[in-house]
């Protein structure tokens, strides 16, 4: 216990020199998330009153007509959170003079379609307002070919223009399937946060958290099955914030210094996307802005998965890229080799997609052989050693379960502290039991967290090697009975991630390996963190058996039935 008092008082004596940073970024991303929660059920109200709605069509992956003003909220939640400590300089009057015509425009399409003819001159109309008022420019795009530094000189206004426009288009062509497009600019944005931290920009640090924290209050009611569609009012909204965050960022010198390519990889994805897409619109000889199904996520689609699979792809792909960029900077990467590595990879994945649609999934029945052996078993009448297999697939996963939430009782003066997470837990998910996919999918982030939170506990107070021994020994049985569930049909069913927990799981570990090793003297409580990360992923999928085993499967199997069709 000793050990533990020494580390967390080090650790609150450092507290001081980051208490500016840290309470502003917890208060605008908690404050956005609340506001956002409260003010997206006014946009849906409002969208059906104006009539703002999707109608599915040939190229919907949705099946009901879906209010789409979701947008209106984000924005107001982000403005509203941000006024706190946005300090208005000229690059908050630009931001904002921009964001208002941006929000106009695609309010107006929300309301009305227009031709992205129109679209392009709001667009342009918000950008050229941007970059002459805030004097934010791109001057170069730094050594990406190897030959020395590219600077673009008196064509840095139009081209910084330029860019703004196409990642506009970028984010509002990936905002395909629920959830998307928003889980998509919070792993962003979140990453751009490290990157505003260390270049000292306060303003562009809180524009990023508060459009983070927003969207994340979003995604409660966008996720699959979505009851909102964000509109172009959010999309557009998203990409022009991240392009005026990208832009700033990259014009920063002192203290800190970031390639431009390294700030665009960490828009790699939509980015990538949406200038593959159109490359095979013009080469096809058909307008680079016509609608069609080749988009990333449509091409997943086409694999066989799920929606929650793809966009949970996506989600990790998005991540890498971002997880990647920050490696780079950290050790230097030339911007060239940062630029090859970008397009080696996205080809690779892509071309993997492609084969597998063409291929969809014809060698995974012959790894799942296991699987048959079963079937093999019940078509030969041997009930009993079937029985006997579903009773300790029951049991198991219960006794794996309560063995993790054991060493919670050895915590000593943390024991109450540590016992009310999983309490708590329990108590909410039989209040708000619910069979709905996108709140069950919510409800599993919170087990989540907590599997996370007793996981930091314990590498933190439990310091003795028998407890780390006890962990990672139940960690791996853990991981050995899931592996064995894969194989059976219903089972690997509850093993499905959804793309909430996905996106839990990603902003843990940007906790513990992007925030954390940001400050100095937390390299003890990143460790543990880390260590969190490793253990919590197994234990929530056994903690989803363990939820099987009580027949849970099968209720919310006949409560589908009464929900509407969807893609999914």
């Amino acid at each position: 216990m000793e050990v533990i008092t020494t580390q967390w008082a080090e650790f609150i004596l450092r507290l001081p020199h980051y208490a500016s940073v840290l309470s502003t970024g917890w208060f605008v991303l908690a404050l956005a998330v609340i506001l956002s929660v409260f003010l997206t059920p006014l946009s849906m109200s409002m969208a059906f009153r104006l009539g703002a709605v999707d109608t599915p069509n040939h190229r919907s992956v949705h099946a009901a007509i879906t209010p789409r003003l979701g947008g209106v909220g984000i924005c107001l939640s982000m403005l509203i959170a941000a006024s706190f400590y946005l300090p208005f300089d000229r690059f908050t009057y630009g931001f904002l003079t921009g964001l208002l015509i941006i929000v106009v425009t695609g309010l107006l399409d929300d309301l009305n379609p227009m031709s992205h003819r129109i679209k392009f001159v709001g667009e342009i109309l918000a950008a050229v307002a941007f970059v002459a008022i805030s004097g934010v420019e791109l001057p170069g795009i730094g050594n990406v070919l190897g030959f020395g530094e590219i600077n673009f000189g008196v064509f840095s206004f139009i081209i910084s223009i330029f860019c703004i426009v196409g990642l506009i288009n970028a984010m509002n062509l990936s905002d395909g399937l629920d959830g998307l497009a928003g889980g998509m600019a919070v792993i962003s944005l979140l990453f751009f946060s490290i990157l505003a931290y260390k270049s000292g920009q306060h303003g562009t640090l809180v524009i990023a958290l508060a459009l983070a924290g927003s969207l994340i209050g979003f995604l409660a009611y966008n996720s699959f099955p979505a009851r909102l569609f964000m509109g172009d009012v959010g999309s557009l909204m998203i990409g022009y914030t991240c392009a005026c965050i990208a832009l700033s960022l990259a014009n920063s010198t002192v203290p800190f210094q970031a390639y431009p390519i390294t700030i665009a990889l960490i828009l790699a994805v939509p980015l990538l996307d949406t200038l593959i897409v159109m490359t095979v619109r013009i080469v096809k000889g058909t307008s680079p802005f016509a609608p069609d199904k080749t988009h990333l996520h449509h091409r997943l689609l086409d694999t066989g998965v799920s929606q929650n699979q793809a966009v949970s792809i996506v989600y990790m792909l998005m991540f890498t890229f971002c997880f990647f960029a920050l490696l780079a900077l950290k050790f230097k990467v030339p911007e060239y080799w940062q630029l090859l590595t970008a397009c080696i990879v996205t080809a690779f994945f892509y071309r993997f997609i492609i084969y597998l649609a063409n291929n969809p999934w014809k060698f995974v029945p012959n790894m799942l052989s296991l699987s048959k052996f079963f079937l093999k078993l019940e078509h030969e009448q041997h009930q009993r050693l079937l029985r006997v297999w579903h009773a300790v697939g029951a049991i198991m996963p219960n006794i794996a379960l309560a063995f993790y939430l054991l060493p919670i009782f050895f915590m000593g003066e943390w024991l109450l502290a540590a016992l009310l997470l999983p309490i708590v837990c329990v108590i909410l998910l039989i209040i708000f039991k619910t069979y709905n996919k996108r709140v069950l999918a919510m409800q599993h982030g919170l087990l989540y967290l907590v599997i996370f939170c007793l996981a930091f506990a314990y590498n933190t107070v439990l310091t003795v090697e028998i407890w780390s021994a006890y962990l990672l020994m139940l960690t791996s049985i853990a991981l050995a009975w899931i592996i064995l569930s894969l194989f059976v049909g219903h089972m690997r069913r509850q093993l499905s991630i959804h793309s909430v927990e996905t996106l839990f799981i990603l902003v843990s570990w940007f906790v513990a390996f992007v925030l954390l090793p940001t400050f100095e003297g937390l390299e003890d409580v990143a460790v543990n963190m880390r260590l969190a990360c490793i253990y919590s992923l197994p234990h929530l999928l056994i903690s989803k058996l363990s939820m099987l085993s009580f027949g849970y499967a099968d209720r919310r199997k006949r409560h589908r039935h009464e929900e509407p069709k969807t893609s999914d």
